[in-house]
């Protein structure tokens, strides 16, 4: 079984792929407008949780809903590495935040406030003096600036938490079974009730480890679209 068929592959399961699910009895979309609207209102603020809990996959979805909406999003996604590589990161946020703010400030039709949303994706990358120079520059532009992180940020209220919920990642599984395989409701029941789901806790690694499941099953029939899956809002 190659990568692309794979219902489990990094393609299906990345964030912007799948929908952040809220775990609550309302419906996702709801919960998604409640939150974009609190961030707009509250200028910005910082979501939080361990690895692996659906923050990216989250903040791609508050992307989508602003984009929609005619806001223009800068999204930077900084990842972990040795000291040079953090400050070449920063160095290059700090660079087009910059570039993006001098465009804006050019067209005399256009006024900062919400036309403009700053995303990082992985704050805590940043050095203190960094992370400060960036929530001046929004807060002066009048910018919301939105940010995950593993822990509390200096600057920014926590507007959501995220944790991983074994009953939405059951459901998230079923659904990539469903529409990448031949199988069942009975068979995807029966192959996804053979994990110990109270045990996770990294969404990511889990599709990791059923991805390499799946790829060691002769007997996996797969009925994967050209385009990726996406399991969306309800």
């Amino acid at each position: 079984m190659t990568l692309a068929t794979n219902p489990f592959a990094t393609r299906y399961v990345r964030p912007g792929a799948l929908a952040y699910r809220f775990g609550v009895d309302r419906p996702d979309r709801d919960c998604l407008r409640e939150l974009a609207n609190r961030l707009r209102d509250r200028g910005g603020g910082s979501i939080l949780g361990p690895h692996g809990t659906g923050k990216s996959t989250l903040l791609h979805n508050l992307h989508e809903h602003y984009e929609q909406r005619g806001a223009v999003v800068l999204h930077f996604r900084l990842t972990g590495g040795n000291t040079k590589h953090r400050w070449r990161q920063q160095a290059g946020l700090w660079k087009d935040l910059t570039q993006s703010y001098r465009v804006h400030r050019d067209l005399p039709s256009q006024r900062l406030s919400f036309q403009l949303v700053v995303m990082i994706d992985g704050a805590e990358q940043l050095s203190p003096v960094g992370w400060y120079a960036i929530r001046q520059r929004c807060r002066y532009a009048g910018s919301p600036l939105i940010a995950t992180a593993h822990r509390r940020l200096a600057g920014l209220i926590c507007q959501h938490r995220t944790e991983v919920n074994p009953s939405v990642l059951q459901e998230v599984a079923n659904c990539l079974l469903q529409q990448g395989t031949v199988w069942n409701a009975s068979a995807r029941h029966k192959w996804i009730t053979r994990w110990d789901w109270q045990s996770v806790s990294n969404a990511r690694d889990q599709w990791s480890v059923m991805y390499d499941a799946i790829a060691r099953d002769p007997t996996m029939s797969t009925n994967l679209p050209s385009e990726h899956l996406t399991c969306q809002l309800d």
